[in-house]
């Protein structure tokens, strides 16, 4: 049981606009863990009592990613998709718009969507503070972070990035000059145990590369090192 890792009981929010049966099957993994389920057909004005949120589309993507788009403007929160259509191009628009993490529903077992979804209540809701205090920006040549606001700058223009974008980077530009392995970037972002993650730092990469890179196939800031990981170049002074 994972109930005993938390408090009390998170509150999930469940959305499914049209596949009931997927809704039902997702409803029932989570309660047989004792979580406590939020079942709706729209989104909430207000997500106060609700510490996580997972969309379901059931095969017909377009009000998931308009979901996924209303929920970033509220909150917060980490956000699961579970979906037929987990293909890389789903999961590169859902990605963009602000998801943390695309599951395919038509191979998701109860205990692997359980404890993922238990992992990301963990991050959420008991991260624990680092011991130094950080500064509140962080400036790399021409690349700047503005932790406070979680603002992201590419010589002096902003660009606009999910948290989980702006997470990857920030943990990049505190480790200029070293490579960081896919598995590194997950635990500091995501902070889970890297288990089948690959394709989900790469494809949130690729994306950041699209919005900070002036050639995103031949990038600037974020260097691949085969089959090392990524890294940003400390910056000359």
């Amino acid at each position: 049981m994972v109930e005993s890792l938390f408090d009390k009981s998170p509150v999930i929010m469940l959305y499914s606009p049209c596949d009931k049966a997927m809704e039902a099957r997702l409803s029932a993994f989570l309660k047989s863990e004792r979580f406590t389920v939020v079942r709706c057909r729209e989104i909430p004005e207000s997500l106060d009592r609700i510490s996580m949120a997972i969309i379901c589309d059931g095969g017909v993507i377009a009000p998931e990613f308009a979901a996924i788009e209303r929920l970033r403007c509220i909150s917060d929160i980490p956000l699961m998709t579970v979906s037929h259509s987990c293909d890389e191009i789903y999961r590169t628009v859902a990605l963009d718009k602000g998801a943390d993490i695309c599951l395919s529903a038509d191979s998701l077992g109860r205990n692997e969507f359980t404890a993922r979804t238990a992992a990301m209540l963990r991050r959420y809701l008991y991260a624990v503070p680092k011991e130094k205090p950080l500064p509140d920006t962080i400036v790399n040549g021409s690349l700047e972070a503005d932790r406070r606001r979680r603002e992201f700058f590419v010589s002096g223009k902003p660009v606009s990035l999910t948290s989980t974008q702006f997470g990857i980077v920030e943990y990049l530009m505190e480790n200029c000059g070293r490579v960081c392995s896919v598995e590194d970037i997950y635990r500091s972002v995501w902070h889970e145990t890297p288990y089948g993650i690959h394709r989900t730092v790469v494809d949130h990469i690729r994306r950041i590369r699209c919005k900070i890179e002036p050639d995103p196939h031949n990038p600037r800031y974020i260097k691949s090192v085969f089959g090392a990981g990524y890294k940003i170049e400390q910056a000359m002074p």
